[in-house]
């Protein structure tokens, strides 16, 4: 029975000596990469963010002049088919 007993402490005892192996590595190794690929993703947002902030509005710019020469090229087809 004493052989026993003592089995299933030693099998308790790896399980549990692994989980904090396991939360060890967790909390060194795998935490800092995640935090590390987060702050990569910020800075490229930040980034994209300001390339956004200055093309959009010449985007917008750009739909307005072309609007416009719609408009014009109706009215000179609309001249034509009179």
């Amino acid at each position: 029975m004493k052989k026993k007993y003592n089995i299933n402490a030693i099998i308790v005892s790896i399980i549990i000596s692994i989980i904090f192996v396991y939360i060890t590595f967790d909390f060194f190794v795998i935490k800092p990469s995640i935090q590390n690929k987060v702050e990569i993703v910020y800075e490229r947002f930040d980034s994209l963010q300001i390339f956004l902030d200055k093309k959009i509005p010449l985007i917008d710019e750009a739909l307005k002049v072309q609007e416009q020469q719609v408009k014009e090229l109706k009215d000179m087809t609309g001249i034509y088919k009179k």
